[in-house]
């Protein structure tokens, strides 16, 4: 994950500039814990995204926009490297204005996406992509009703659509995939 991270050329996500192992020593349990330092880029002045939604309780409509469509890119980055963040959250996600810009940083909950089943029983390094997707998208849809609740004016279309993605009533058992999101008529470019 850390060369992913130091090597990855999308702009929404923190980036990672080195990294050093501190020490290593046996847990208690017989595992071996890793201490490790990470150093990563300074992204300027910035907030959390909670800071900022809390600094700005009505959001224009375009600026809704952005940040969505910029989380999303940033999830489906993660993905595109086969990386499963699990913790996309208001408080996991950087604003750094003007201009609007997001980074999500925090990636120590982070899973491999493995395609081999046989790797599947260590849940805690790896995730099927079915797994990973349904996560990311659940993650997504909880963050666009943050947003929403302070910008009266996303489309009611494409809220739906959104609450749609999440819905326990979805019981055609579809996962909708982050690309689906933006193409949604109100998020494309």
């Amino acid at each position: 994950m850390m060369t992913i991270l130091r090597d990855s050329p999308c702009r929404f996500l923190i980036k990672l500039q080195e990294w050093f192992l501190v020490k290593e020593e046996k847990s208690p349990y017989g595992t071996t814990i890793k201490s490790i330092v990470m150093v990563i880029e300074h992204p300027g002045l910035c907030r959390t995204l909670a800071e900022f939604l809390k600094e700005h309780p009505h959001l224009e409509r375009r600026d809704a926009r952005t940040l969505i469509q910029q989380i999303v890119k940033a999830a489906q980055a993660c993905t595109r490297k086969e990386i499963c963040h699990f913790d996309i959250h208001y408080h996991n996600i950087l604003v750094i204005s003007p201009p609007l810009h997001i980074k999500l940083i925090d990636f120590g909950c982070g899973l491999h996406i493995s395609h081999d089943p046989e790797n599947y029983p260590q849940r805690d390094t790896v995730i099927s992509p079915e797994r990973a997707e349904k996560r990311t998208v659940n993650q997504l849809v909880t963050i666009v009703q943050d947003i929403a609740r302070h910008c009266s004016s996303i489309p009611t279309d494409f809220m739906g659509f959104m609450a749609a993605c999440w819905s326990p009533l979805n019981t055609t058992g579809e996962i909708q995939h982050s690309m689906k999101i933006l193409n949604q008529p109100w998020l494309r470019d």
